[in-house]
């Protein structure tokens, strides 16, 4: 028997909202060290947790160490810096106008 869909709309609940943030927060989790795995490629992933009362939400990053993170961002900036301004074909700031090959 399979799983009946489930809508997207915010969780009233605030238990069940937590609990459903931290199954699909591990999962994202699984995803991304997948990625970087099989792909061979530097991924960074930043959280910020659902507002529980009145605490403030701090990030949560994967990989759980920063100074991974940082060296991966100082060297993908150092390539873009080095590239030039990014050309993006569907966006207007290039001034160029969206197309689609069919």
């Amino acid at each position: 028997m399979g799983r009946a869909k489930r809508r997207m709309e915010l969780i009233n609940n605030e238990k069940a909202r937590y609990a459903t943030f931290q199954k699909r927060k591990k999962g994202l989790e699984k995803k991304t060290y997948e990625l970087k795995t099989l792909c061979d490629v530097e991924v960074c992933l930043i959280i910020y947790r659902p507002k529980m009362d009145e605490h403030p939400t701090e990030p949560e990053i994967w990989p759980p160490n920063p100074d991974v993170i940082q060296q991966s961002i100082e060297t993908n900036l150092t390539k873009i810096v080095r590239r030039g301004p990014l050309f993006c074909p569907t966006s207007s700031r290039n001034g160029a106008k969206r197309s689609r090959k069919l």
